[in-house]
């Protein structure tokens, strides 16, 4: 059985619009034939828009032949042309998404099951930086991590994190004796987070995920591999036989061509699960 997992597509950071969202749909479709897999996951941030990212997933089940699973990202969750920030309204109609892997186990086999959550930040991985007031103020050095502008939950980013554990708890409890491929779209190890000293990301590096995902997943040993996405790394790790990876696309800035197709190539990662293998 063969996962594949990309993450941080952000379809709509580019021009021509409609254009880029049919390569997109028609690149990840190639691969996932190409791969001959078995379920495509999208561990988060596809789109700006909540409708858009809904939109894309359900154009590209239609055009898939297997099954897609996804987290939303903080992405996923903006609200750029309301005034009014809904972030629960666009959560709850995210995770309503039958695709959707938040409040929703994906079983596999008798073996594996999948489940995943967006996961959040709680400022410890940057906690040795500053005060938890200045990181909830999420503004350093004249930048401003957006989150501040188009996100409100309506409780603080600790209590975020502890929902989600909860939540998580929850679903793993679940699937039985399974083991378990767990998606969160935040950074789950320290080992994801940008290098320090940074002249940014001393501080922003709070807002890339916590370490209690780390220490609930490490009490776990069923979970055996572990997609994260967020920081726009492509790394792969395996700690106490539990593989973390990140497969992030990432913005075009960032990318080291200009070719969609190859970026993807690169940025793609499967599990073969017969083998145990990433490739």
């Amino acid at each position: 059985m063969r996962i594949g997992v990309i993450s941080d597509l952000h379809i709509d950071q580019r021009e021509n619009s409609d254009l880029l969202y049919a390569s997109y749909l028609a690149q990840l479709v190639k691969l996932a034939g190409q791969q001959q897999l078995d379920c495509l996951v999208i561990a988060g941030d596809i789109s700006n828009d909540s409708q858009l990212t809904l939109k894309f997933i359900s154009d590209l089940d239609s055009r898939l032949r297997c099954p897609i699973r996804f987290v939303a990202g903080n992405h996923d969750l903006w609200t750029l042309a309301d005034k009014e920030k809904n972030t629960e309204q666009i959560a709850a109609r995210l995770q309503a998404d039958p695709r959707s892997l938040q409040n929703r186990p994906y079983v596999l086999n008798d073996e594996w099951a999948i489940i995943g959550h967006s996961g959040w930040y709680d400022y410890s991985f940057g906690n040795q930086f500053t005060t938890h007031e200045q990181f909830s103020q999420k503004q350093y050095n004249g930048r401003t991590w957006k989150d501040h502008l188009y996100i409100d939950w309506n409780m603080t980013d600790e209590e975020v994190v502890e929902q989600s554990l909860i939540q998580l708890q929850s679903d793993f409890e679940q699937i039985g004796d399974r083991q378990v491929i767990l998606c969160l779209h935040m950074v789950a190890t320290d080992a994801f987070i940008v290098p320090t000293p940074h002249p940014v990301f001393d501080y922003f590096n709070a807002f890339l995920g916590s370490k209690r995902y780390a220490e609930w997943i490490e009490s776990r040993p069923s979970i055996r591999y572990i997609l994260n996405g967020h920081v726009h790394y492509r790394k792969r790790f395996t700690k106490h036989e539990q593989t973390y990876i990140c497969a992030c696309l990432g913005n075009e800035s960032e990318w080291q061509s200009s070719s969609l197709e190859k970026e993807l190539q690169s940025a793609f990662q499967v599990i073969d699960l017969v083998d145990g293998l990433v490739l």
